[in-house]
């Protein structure tokens, strides 16, 4: 190989990497189901931990006040780092707590008032509209619902008969809801403790990564990595604390606004609709979608109403506070977003939704600054302007 040209060992190493690079795309797309069954089953395994790393990422910013503070009034002679963090750490996690406490206590009441309101109005709307739903049961083929003018007549042994026949079914669904939830507050109790244990040895866990990574590779590799690292961290915690914010401020809008129309179930649809403002890009059309149900339900006026609002905050958020709460944490165009949610929502789910815009955006900040290198290297100009106006692009163009 010592007597071949440059040129060519150039070539053949980017022919060799064009050609790696295709067959492992080959490989994961014919493995796709078991390569993802694989990711779904260790995230499983991993998701209390996961949980505490995004309970770090919300506990950063209240640390960090936290320890300036007592750096200011209550440890300024004699310097207790260790005795500072776990203070800090402690406050922010009774913070939390405290929020998501405070959050469930006012919220679930009205909930739960809201859903015994809803109840003789569905009723209502199922005696006035009796017609319609028989049509639709019958052309469903649902025999055990028949309606004798207005009035709903439920065959209650057909449903007997067929829960007797699927009982073991809906044990199995049973099981499967308490295990369910048996599990969402273990990892939730796992994810706390995690997440305070990380808090308290930040500095020193990023200390032995850090000096682990010189260990292995070369100090320009280790360098990069590091320097990635933390671009990941930027992301994620800034995604991750300002779409609660966001989110946060959209649900209080959305409730003073429709007390301020009398628009029905102020809370509740409130609640839905800041949940969901979680998902980027498709969570407002998943949370208006049953709001606007609701209130069609109850008054189709107030519904036409609550959409053209809806519409209205959602333009506001996209364009104005979206940007000023994430502003650079995201970084890439609304068809990636798109993209990246419909891929990791087919993945891997809700959590795939949530975690696909950061996740492919540091994808993409890692491939452009990859291709801008080597560019450079090769005396080829960086900016797109380049590459639309110029037809022929040539070496030692404006960088």
């Amino acid at each position: 190989m010592r007597f071949v040209h440059p040129e060519y060992k150039d070539r053949a190493k980017t022919d060799l990497f064009i050609a790696a690079v295709v067959i492992l795309m080959l490989a994961f797309f014919y493995y796709l189901s078991s390569v993802t069954a694989f990711v779904r089953r260790i995230v499983s395994l991993a998701s209390p931990f996961l949980l505490g790393i995004a309970i770090c990422f919300i506990q950063v910013p209240i640390v960090r006040k936290a320890d300036a503070f007592q750096d200011r009034w209550l440890f300024r002679k004699k310097k207790h780092p260790t005795l500072r963090r776990a203070i800090s750490a402690i406050l922010a996690m009774l913070l939390i707590l405290a929020v998501l406490t405070a959050f469930i206590w006012i919220l679930l009441p009205q909930m739960v008032h809201s859903a015994k309101q809803l109840i003789p109005i569905i009723s209502r709307f199922i005696r006035e509209n009796s017609h319609w739903i028989g049509d639709v049961a019958k052309q469903l083929e649902i025999d055990f619902i028949t309606f004798d003018g207005s009035e709903l007549n439920i065959a209650w042994e057909q449903i007997v008969s067929g829960f007797s026949n699927y009982y073991s079914v809906v044990f199995s669904n049973i099981v499967n809801i308490s295990s369910s939830v048996y599990k969402f507050f273990f990892n939730l109790f796992i994810g706390l403790v995690t997440g305070f244990y990380i808090m308290m040895s930040k500095e020193a866990i990023c200390a032995r990564v850090k000096k682990l990574c010189y260990a292995l590779v070369s100090p320009s590799t280790a360098r990069s990595l590091v320097r990635w690292t933390r671009r990941a961290n930027s992301i994620f915690g800034g995604f991750i604390s300002g779409k609660i914010i966001d989110s946060f401020i959209i649900g209080v809008i959305c409730y003073f606004s429709m007390l301020l129309m009398r628009l029905e179930y102020a809370l509740l649809i409130s609640f839905i609709i800041g949940l969901c403002n979680m998902i980027p890009f498709f969570g407002p059309i998943i949370g208006a979608a049953p709001s606007i149900l609701i209130l069609l339900i109850i008054n189709p006026k107030h519904a036409l109403i609550f959409t053209i609002f809806i519409l209205i905050l959602q333009q506001i958020d996209g364009n104005i506070l979206g940007p000023i709460i994430l502003k650079d944490h995201v970084g890439i165009s609304s068809l990636w977003i798109m993209v990246s949610i419909v891929v990791g929502g087919g993945l891997f789910g809700f959590i795939g939704m949530l975690i696909s815009v950061p996740l492919f955006s540091l994808i993409y900040a890692i491939v452009k600054s990859w291709s801008e290198i080597r560019l450079r290297k090769k005396g080829l100009p960086t900016k797109e302007e380049a590459y639309l106006t110029q037809s022929d692009i040539k070496p030692n163009a404006e960088p």
